[in-house]
């Protein structure tokens, strides 16, 4: 269990400093695709060893600050979100979603 405490902690630094380069800062140095996979993987563990899920862990919230400098936009059509789907199941099953939604 010691391997997956320090591989909770690792993934909870990756991804918190990724929230703060991406909201904070406006400068990613990770890619979402990598974003997803640690994400991914940190909520396994988390599922599968509760306990050593952080108070500060990614899972417990959705990014960060945002820059003042990011402007609302109304978008006329929704802007639908693919979820994190890294499966082709995964994305028959979005794609369903989106064809029952027009």
């Amino acid at each position: 269990m010691e391997k997956e405490r320090q591989r909770v902690e690792e993934l909870t630094r990756i991804l918190n400093d990724a929230n703060y380069d991406y909201y904070v800062n406006d400068n990613p140095k990770i890619t979402d695709q990598e974003f997803d996979k640690y994400l991914r993987e940190l909520e396994e563990i988390e599922k599968k060893y509760p306990e050593l899920k952080q108070e500060n862990s990614p899972t417990n919230r959705v990014g960060g600050e945002v820059i003042d400098t990011f402007k609302k936009v109304t978008h006329s059509i929704p802007m639908l979100s693919l979820s994190d789907v890294f499966t082709e199941d995964e994305l028959i099953s979005f794609d369903e979603r989106i064809k029952k939604k027009r």
